[in-house]
């Protein structure tokens, strides 16, 4: 079942770009910016249409180690299944 709303799309997409902005930049983001920064860059790669696995060639070592302890702060059981 679809949980998401136009108001949820909207702060993710805002969140992501600044924490993006903010990580090109070389400054820190929180612990709870970064968890939405990774879930939202998986979900994208996810849903481009082409193999998921290329998040896994893009993203360097910290993100890759982290990205399954932040699938399951949010309770996605189905999706660390596929990252596993």
């Amino acid at each position: 079942m679809e949980m998401s709303t136009e108001e949820n799309e909207h702060l993710v997409s805002v969140n992501y770009e600044r924490s993006m902005n903010a990580l090109h930049s070389n400054k820190k983001i929180s612990e709870s910016e970064m968890l939405v920064h990774e879930i939202e860059s998986l979900s994208q790669e996810v849903n481009s249409g082409a193999s998921f696995e290329q998040y896994f060639r893009w993203k360097g070592k910290r993100e890759v180690d982290s990205i399954l302890s932040y699938i399951e702060k949010i309770n996605l059981p189905e999706v660390s299944l596929i990252v596993i």
